[in-house]
C-alpha cells in the first residue's frame, strides 16, 4: 500500500491533483458533516450550497451528521444553532447545571450534555421531539459510583461511548456504552489509568466504532484504542510514557477504517498530525493527503484538524497567498488514487 500510495503522488500531476478549497478565514474546523458539504468553527457555519455565515456569537463543539444542526453554547447556554432559524436554547433542567454538548445525532434531534446536580456530572439526552431530559446513572464501579468522561454520541442517537476507569481493573481506563435499554456496560480496556477522552465523529449508527485515548494523571501514557465492528479492536498507540503526553481524535470513519488526529512527543516538543488507516497503518496528515492526490502548493502553516466519517474529506487551516484561510479537501476513496496511477503507468508502458 506504501508503494502504491508514493507511485500516487509522484504521479499525480499526469492525473489532475486535487487542489484544496479556500473558504475564508473562518477559523479551525470543529466537525464536518457525514459527507463533507458543511462543516462548522467555533464562530461560523459553512456549506458547499450557501457559502460561510457567522454564528453571532454561538461557540460550535458539535455537528450532526446530515450537516443541518449544530450544538454548542451561547453565552454559556448550551442549544442548538441551524442556518435558518439560529440559536435554540436547550430547556432548563431543574436541579441540574447542563454543559456545552458533547454530542449530537445524525438528524440534530437528539443532544448530548453532562447534567450536574452538585454531586458530579453524569451524561445526559436530550430529545428535542419529546422535549425531555434523560439523565444516565452513575457507572457501575466497585469501588464507587465513577462519572463518565469523554463522550460522543451515536448518530442514531440510541448510544452514548464514553470512557472511565474499569470495573474490571481500576488501574486501567475503559470504553463504556449505554443505551437506556441495557444501561452502561464496561467495552475494551486500555492499560492507562485516570483519564480519557473520545474525540468528536468517533461513532458509527450502531456506536460500534469508535476511539478512546487516555492518558495518566502524570500527562503521559498517552494511547489510543480503536473499537471496530467485526474487526475486533485495534492500538493505534500503545503506552509510551516517555514520548507521547498527550493525543487528541479528529475523526474516526464510520467503518472503523481511517482515523485522524495528532499526538505529542514530551521530549523531543515536536507535535505530529497523523492518519491512521487499517492495513497500512499511521502516516503523517500531509503525506498521506499528498499520497492521494491533494496538492497543497503555494500554501503554508498547514493544520489539519477535522476528518469527515465518510474518511476522505478533510479540513483545516493555512495561509495562502498571505492570507489566513479555512481549507476543505476531499481525496478519493482508499485505493482508487493508487489504482489510477498504477493505470496510468500501465498505459504510459504501452506507449
Amino acid at each position: 500500500m506504501r508503494g502504491l500510495l508514493l507511485v500516487a503522488a509522484a504521479s499525480g500531476a499526469a492525473f489532475g491533483s486535487i487542489t484544496p478549497t479556500p473558504i475564508g478565514d473562518l477559523g479551525a474546523p470543529v466537525e464536518l458533516s457525514a459527507g463533507g458539504g458543511a462543516l462548522v468553527t467555533a464562530s461560523h457555519y459553512w456549506s458547499a450550497g450557501g457559502g460561510a455565515v457567522s454564528t453571532d456569537g454561538f461557540a460550535a463543539t458539535r455537528l450532526s451528521a446530515d450537516g443541518s444542526t449544530a450544538v454548542g453554547t451561547l453565552s454559556n447556554a448550551p442549544g442548538r444553532w441551524t442556518p435558518a432559524v439560529g440559536f435554540h436554547p436547550l430547556p432548563a433542567a431543574p436541579g441540574y447545571v447542563l454543559s456545552a454538548p458533547r454530542g449530537v445525532s445524525a438528524d440534530g434531534s437528539v443532544v448530548l450534555v453532562t447534567a450536574n446536580d452538585g454531586s458530579g456530572g453524569r451524561a445526559a439526552l436530550y430529545s428535542t421531539g419529546e422535549g425531555t431530559l434523560h439523565v444516565t446513572p452513575a457507572i457501575n464501579h466497585p469501588l464507587t459510583s465513577i462519572r463518565p468522561v469523554g463522550l460522543d454520541l451515536s448518530a442514531d442517537g440510541t448510544t452514548i461511548g464514553a470512557s472511565g476507569l474499569a470495573a474490571s481493573n481500576v488501574s486501567n481506563l475503559a470504553q463504556y456504552r449505554y443505551t437506556q435499554a441495557g444501561g452502561w456496560a464496561e467495552g475494551s480496556v486500555i492499560g492507562s489509568s485516570a483519564g480519557g477522552n473520545l474525540g468528536p465523529g468517533t461513532m458509527a449508527d450502531s456506536g460500534a466504532a469508535f476511539a478512546t485515548n487516555g492518558r495518566s494523571n502524570f500527562g503521559y501514557d498517552g494511547c489510543v484504542l480503536l473499537s471496530r465492528p467485526g474487526a475486533g479492536d485495534v492500538e493505534i498507540f500503545g503506552q509510551n510514557p516517555m514520548e507521547i503526553g498527550a493525543i487528541a481524535i479528529y475523526g474516526v470513519s464510520l467503518g472503523g477504517d481511517r482515523v485522524a488526529g495528532f499526538s505529542d512527543c514530551v521530549e523531543c516538543a515536536l507535535r505530529t498530525q497523523w492518519v491512521w488507516s487499517a492495513g497500512s497503518g499511521e502516516t503523517e496528515a500531509f503525506a498521506f493527503l499528498a499520497g492521494n492526490g491533494a496538492d497543497f502548493s503555494g500554501w503554508s502553516n498547514l493544520s489539519l484538524s477535522a476528518m469527515a466519517p465518510n474518511g476522505v474529506t478533510f479540513a483545516g487551516t493555512g495561509t495562502l497567498a498571505g492570507s489566513r484561510q479555512t481549507w476543505i479537501v476531499t481525496i478519493p476513496a482508499p485505493g482508487a488514487f493508487a489504482l489510477l496511477a498504477a493505470a496510468g503507468l500501465a498505459v504510459r508502458r504501452r506507449r
